[in-house]
């Protein structure tokens, strides 16, 4: 008798285990980046990359600067206007 009560107690634990685990792996969503196969370029500010066709341009010394937004490009102007360069 005990026996069947061990095997039932283990059967409800399993079910319980792998119903958990199942539910785990479904939340993981699937990523689809549409950006694969784009350039990535760094923001000289935050340190991200982001894909080039995203990124806010900003024309310095002859080279091109990218930035993820407005913000930090306004952070860089900043910081180059105290140090007088740019």
């Amino acid at each position: 008798m005990r026996f069947l009560i061990f095997l039932g107690w283990t059967a409800v634990f399993i079910f319980i285990l792998l119903k958990g685990i199942s539910s785990l792996v479904r939340r993981v969503p699937a990523r689809k980046s549409p950006d694969r196969g784009s350039d990535m370029v760094l923001d000289e500010v935050c340190k991200v990359y982001i894909p080039k066709e995203r990124a806010k341009r900003l024309q310095s010394g002859g080279e091109t600067l990218y930035f993820c937004g407005d913000e930090c490009r306004q952070k860089f102007l900043a910081r180059t206007e105290a140090h007088g360069q740019l």
